[in-house]
């Protein structure tokens, strides 16, 4: 039996995805969160949602791929909505279509999708960090 309710799948490195995720489940009323990481032994999943959304960081202006292998798994006959959140430093993002690539091999494409601009999970390379790190630019 389907559950009407949401289930939001992430995958977070820094956090922004995790807050993002839990942000979401405050918000829409029953809606569980599950792990990607805490997935990926399984050789097929099944969703017992109607609504499925995937919350993740962009790499490299796309999805991880760890992200893109756990849809692959997914048995997505029974979803009626499909949802995804990206959020990113500031990149372009290309993390949909490329979702979409691997959905459409199977009859699906996502409903929606959102991209949040958060605080870069990168440090940033610098020479030497105390000379160009100023208190204005800190201010700013």
């Amino acid at each position: 039996m389907r559950c009407l309710g949401t289930e939001i799948y992430y995958f977070s490195g820094t956090g922004n995805s995790l807050h993002i995720a839990r942000e979401l489940q405050r918000r829409i009323p029953e809606t569980k969160l599950i792990p990607i990481l805490g997935m990926m032994g399984e050789e097929k999943v099944v969703p017992s949602s109607s609504v499925v959304g995937f919350v993740f960081p962009q790499y490299a202006s796309t999805a991880p791929r760890i992200v893109e292998e756990f849809i692959q798994k997914m048995e997505l006959d029974s979803v009626q909505y499909l949802f995804a959140v990206a959020t990113r430093g500031r990149t372009d993002c290309r993390a949909f279509s490329e979702i979409d690539k691997i959905l459409i091999k199977r009859g699906r494409r996502l409903d929606s999708y959102y991209v949040l601009t958060m605080p870069s999970g990168s440090s940033p390379i610098l020479a030497d960090p105390e000379e160009q790190v100023t208190e204005e630019l800190i201010d700013r």
